[in-house]
């Protein structure tokens, strides 16, 4: 955990899902800062990096945070209701989400399949599934630096981890 300021001008940084769901979920505390950073990536300050879990981790997060608002359910009871209600997904307008993902200087990445065998690497380091794959990405990209609030991160070595209450 460190100071945002002391990461390098132009640093390729691997963007985790909670940095998204914080600012679109408008955080109390965390919003602000997540603002700022996403900024940061937009001009070209940092240059950031996702996969395709991020996008589905952090719609998945704002699609049941608004659910449940907008039909008064507390989060355990998301997946039945919308099992039994799938409309009330479609309801749900995504477009904050898309213009997110859409920022300049964020780059989405796939790791080519022949890397997928490394994913026991990844889960040797004792990360659940969506994070061995976060690190697989990470490594096959030679990043070293990770915006997470995710301490499962700060075990693994040579990465550096900024917390949104860093930022």
């Amino acid at each position: 955990m460190t100071d945002q300021s002391k990461i390098p001008r132009a640093s390729f940084v691997f963007i985790d899902s909670n940095i998204f769901t914080y600012f679109l979920l408008r955080d109390a505390d965390l919003f602000e800062k997540c603002r700022q950073f996403l900024k940061n990536i937009e001009s070209g300050y940092f240059i950031g990096f996702i996969n395709n879990i991020v996008i589905s981790e952090t719609l998945f997060n704002f699609v049941k945070a608004e659910v449940c608002k907008n039909h008064g359910l507390k989060p355990n009871e998301f997946i039945r209701f919308v099992k039994e209600n799938p409309e009330s997904i479609g309801e749900m307008d995504i477009s904050d989400v898309i213009d997110i993902f859409t920022i300049p200087n964020l780059n989405l990445v796939n790791v080519p399949p022949k890397l997928i065998p490394a994913l026991k690497d990844a889960h040797r380091k004792s990360l659940l599934s969506n994070d061995a794959f976060h690190l697989l990405t990470i490594e096959y990209l030679n990043i070293k630096d990770i915006i997470t609030n995710d301490s499962d991160f700060e075990k693994i070595a040579d990465i550096n981890v900024w917390k949104p209450g860093d930022l």
